[in-house]
């Protein structure tokens, strides 16, 4: 910066001033990330609490829902199964039904599986009902079953993340793949 100066004869005297400053740059103590089996990048923030209502911090929703893109991608990539049925409900549950597929890559049609990832246990309601009928009638679509007794039976897959549960989105990755691996073994049994 400079400033000039003028004496009583006019004449301009130039004076260098130095301005200096500190920039001091934060983060916020919550953002970490790790690698699971060297495909997923699965959040170990902070988990979000099992309270559909509380309110929470941008980080930590972004963190719960790349956890749930990571499940859903151990279940399409990893797993290598037929999602025909997805719904993100708006109290924080995720619902993908799947079906396994036999070498030769057509379905498997004695088990279909559910997994619902959410931070809170199941509540039934009108809502719930409804997405029941919903996933019903896509099973139907992608079995071409025409009657519900017809389909393949339900094996429901429960992955709930809050801090009852689980301290970190890494003890819940692995819990995930346990159980979608269960889930698998049941669905593939008759495999080709």
């Amino acid at each position: 910066m400079k400033r000039y100066i003028y004496s009583k004869i006019l004449q301009p005297v130039l004076v260098d001033i130095d301005a200096a400053f500190t920039a001091e740059l934060k983060y916020p103590e919550d953002i970490a990330a790790a690698t699971y089996k060297d495909k997923y990048n699965v959040p170990d923030g902070p988990l979000l609490p099992a309270d559909k209502n509380a309110v929470v911090s941008s980080q930590a929703f972004t963190d719960f829902r790349a956890f749930v893109e990571a499940v859903y991608s151990m279940i399409n990539d990893q797993y290598d199964l037929h999602i025909y049925y997805e719904n993100d409900s708006i109290y924080r549950s995720f619902y993908y039904a799947a079906l396994a597929k036999n070498n030769d890559g057509s379905l498997i049609l004695r088990f279909r599986s559910i997994f619902r990832i959410s931070t809170h246990e199941p509540e039934p309601s009108p809502e719930s009902d409804k997405h029941k009928k919903e996933e019903r009638a896509a099973a139907r679509a992608a079995t071409g079953k025409v009657a519900n007794k017809d389909l393949p039976r339900v094996l429901p897959v429960h992955i709930i993340v809050n801090e009852q549960e689980f301290d970190s989105y890494l003890e819940a990755i692995e819990e995930a793949d346990n159980r979608i691996a269960k889930a698998v073994e049941i669905m593939e049994r008759t495999k080709r």
